[in-house]
C-alpha cells in the first residue's frame, strides 16, 4: 500500500524543498500538502505541483486540522506552517501562542483519536534553546512540552527537533537575510542606473547565527523522523550550520558578490555602512549610505549569539550538508539579481 506523506506549509521555503526532496528522492510516496490559497498562487515553485495533492488549511481551526488528519491519516506529518517571525512576535503575540503552540495540540489530538501510527514532526527552533526570548520561542516551548507529553502518555511518535536557521531564494521578504540580499540587489541596480537609493534598514547588525540552506534541512528532518526504534527511544538532534556569522558579515559578504565595498561608521543606533568606492567605471555613486540602523528593528529581548553543534546529527544519522554558508548567499544574491 502506498505511503502518504503530509506536508503543512508547502507555502514556505521549507515545505516547497521538503515537496522538492520527495518527488526526487522518494517519488514512491504519496504527497499532500496544505496551503495558503491566495499567497501560494503568487509564489514561484521548487517543486513539481502536479504531483501534490493540494489542500487549504486553517491553524486556528481545529475543526480544519481534524479533517485533514482523518482524511488522509498520513503516515508522516511535517508541520512547518507556523508564525515564524522573531522580531513580529512580539506585536502578535497571541496569534503565535495560536498557530505555534495551540495549533500542535489539534494535531495530537487528531494524530491520537485518528491516526496513531502517524509519525508527526513540528519544527523546533533555536530560539528556545538557551532561554526563551521571544513569545515565537515561546510558543514553540510550549508546543515541545505537549509533543513530550503525548509521546510519554499515549506512545505517539510526536517529535521535534531543533533546527536553526535556515535560508534559500524562497525565503520571505520580512526577514533579515532576504531583506539584505533584495536591498544589494536593489542598491546595485540603482549605482548601475545612476540614481540614488535608500540605505537597507535593519536592527541589532551583532547578532551571530549559524545558517544553513533549507534544502539540507529538509533531507536532515527524514532522517531524523526515521530513527528506527519505539516513541520512547527517540533522541533529540540540532540540525545546524557549520559555524556562525554576525549580520554584519552576511552584509558585507552580501556587497562583495556584487563588487560594493563599505566601512563601519559610528556606534549602536547611529552605525552605518558607507560605500568606498565613491566612485567606479560609471561614474559618480549619488548615495553614499548602504546600511543604516534603526531603532525601530530591535527587539526587547534577543540573544546576541545562537551556534548549534549538529555533529549528533551528522555521526549518529549520516547527515551530510552540502551547502556552505558562501554557497547559500551566493544563491540569495544571484537570485535577487535577476529579478531586480
Amino acid at each position: 500500500m502506498q505511503k502518504t506523506i503530509l506536508i503543512t506549509g508547502l507555502n514556505g521555503q521549507l515545505g516547497q524543498h521538503l515537496a522538492k526532496f520527495f518527488q526526487e528522492k522518494h517519488p514512491e510516496f504519496r504527497l499532500i500538502g496544505t496551503i495558503r490559497q491566495k499567497s501560494y498562487d503568487n509564489q514561484p515553485k521548487i517543486f513539481d505541483e502536479t504531483s501534490v495533492e493540494k489542500e487549504t488549511l486553517d491553524l486556528a481551526d481545529s475543526a480544519s486540522i481534524e479533517t485533514i488528519v482523518s482524511k488522509y491519516k498520513p503516515d508522516y506529518i511535517f508541520n512547518t506552517a507556523a508564525l515564524a517571525h522573531v522580531g513580529e512576535s512580539w506585536h502578535a503575540p497571541l496569534a503565535y501562542a495560536q498557530f505555534d503552540g495551540v495549533a500542535v495540540i489539534h494535531f495530537l489530538e487528531a494524530i491520537r483519536k485518528h491516526s496513531p501510527h502517524s509519525r508527526f514532526l513540528n519544527l523546533g527552533t533555536s530560539e528556545e534553546i538557551e532561554r526563551i526570548s521571544s513569545p515565537y520561542a515561546a510558543a514553540k516551548n510550549y508546543a515541545r512540552h505537549m509533543i513530550d507529553l503525548y509521546r510519554s502518555s499515549y506512545n505517539l511518535y510526536a517529535i521535534q527537533p531543533w533546527v536553526f536557521n535556515f535560508e534559500s531564494k524562497l525565503r520571505g521578504e520580512k526577514y533579515v537575510t532576504r531583506k539584505i540580499t533584495k536591498g544589494v540587489a536593489r542598491i546595485n541596480r540603482a549605482i548601475q542606473n545612476k540614481e540614488s537609493f535608500e540605505p537597507i534598514q535593519l536592527g541589532n547588525l551583532n547578532a551571530y547565527r549559524s545558517w544553513q540552506h533549507a534544502e539540507d534541512v529538509a533531507e536532515g528532518l527524514w532522517l531524523i523522523v526515521n530513527q528506527i526504534g519505539e516513541p520512547k527511544d527517540w533522541k533529540p538532534y540540532i540540525l545546524s550550520g557549520d559555524d556562525i556569522h554576525a549580520i554584519r558579515e552576511f552584509i558585507e559578504k552580501a556587497f562583495s558578490i556584487v563588487g560594493i565595498y563599505g566601512s563601519w561608521a559610528g556606534s549602536e543606533a547611529e552605525e552605518k555602512y558607507i560605500i568606498d568606492n565613491h566612485l567606479n567605471e560609471i561614474g559618480e555613486i549619488k548615495s553614499q549610505v548602504l546600511v543604516s540602523v534603526s531603532a525601530d528593528f530591535f527587539r526587547p529581548l534577543d540573544v546576541s549569539c545562537i551556534y548549534g553543534d549538529s555533529s549528533k546529527a551528522r555521526k549518529e544519522l549520516g547527515w551530510t550538508p552540502k551547502h556552505s554558508f558562501d554557497d547559500l548567499l551566493q544563491e540569495m544574491i544571484e537570485n535577487d539579481l535577476k529579478s531586480s
